[in-house]
């Protein structure tokens, strides 16, 4: 119930402050124990993985198949390395010359914007001079 201390209204007293002095300290030892627990936090990280990353390939240094598997994996990387540039080259180009379509608009803007301003500039010095 509320009582008035010092002419403001307060709300539970020292039992509601008791009660959140005891959440600020339970709660933090709470997580950290549940956290603790490996399998706990395990399928924490594998239920919230946001970031997926491609198995690693294990390649043994002893047979000749996995040196022609590491050439296959090393050629297939170069190709998807090459096939990653080309589409980078080619956005960069679209870029620049959208950028310079922008520019030549800019420009042709500018340009007609001077004409103006110089006609209007004749035509109060013609006014002027009649």
């Amino acid at each position: 119930r509320p009582t008035r201390a010092g002419g403001a209204m307060r709300f539970g007293g020292f039992s509601l402050e008791s009660f959140k002095f005891g959440v600020y300290i339970v709660a933090p030892l709470v997580a950290v124990y549940v956290f603790s627990v490996p399998e706990v936090f395990t399928g924490v990280i594998t239920n919230r993985s946001y970031i997926t990353y491609r198995p690693q390939v294990v390649i043994d240094d002893d047979d000749d198949e996995d040196e022609d598997e590491r050439e296959d994996v090393d050629a297939t990387e170069a190709d998807l390395d090459e096939a990653t540039a080309r589409r980078i080259e080619a956005y960069v180009r679209v870029g620049q010359e959208e950028q310079r379509a922008q520019l030549q608009e800019m420009k042709k803007r500018l340009q007609a914007d001077l004409a103006a301003e110089a006609a209007d500039q004749a035509a109060e010095e013609d006014q002027s001079r009649a």
